[in-house]
């Protein structure tokens, strides 16, 4: 027999996965709007493109960035924080918007450390 949580345990045990993923929310649509708002065609003129001397408009380089750093970041920063989270939801007696701040910054200083070494490297 399998017994429910009660719903009030239930919210917050899901209430806390709300607050990483809403900054992964604000963080893309911080991405839509830069793309939306960058100009199509470059202001001075050059050729637009790849190779050739030629570079790509602001527009096609915002595109480029979400696809080459955008898709993996999101992958690993939502695959990351749903680990954080349950971790946290399971070890940690505290209310749900606690565990939701912990986890998030948990996950900020993960990704600084990250994105750190990578330019560290790079």
């Amino acid at each position: 027999m399998v017994v429910e949580p009660p719903a009030a345990e239930r919210r917050g045990t899901l209430g806390a996965y709300l607050i990483p993923f809403s900054v992964w929310v604000l963080a893309a649509l911080a991405a839509v709007i830069m793309w939306a708002t960058a100009p199509a065609h470059n202001v001075n003129g050059s050729c637009e493109g790849l190779g050739f001397g030629c570079t790509p408009s602001p527009r096609d380089t915002i595109a480029m960035f979400v696809m080459f750093f955008g898709i993996p970041a999101t992958v690993g920063w939502l695959g990351f924080c749903a680990i954080v989270t349950a971790i946290l939801n399971k070890t940690m007696p505290a209310k749900w918007w606690v565990r939701g701040l912990v986890s998030l910054a948990i996950c900020l200083a993960v990704s600084a450390i990250v994105l750190a070494l990578i330019l560290l490297i790079w």
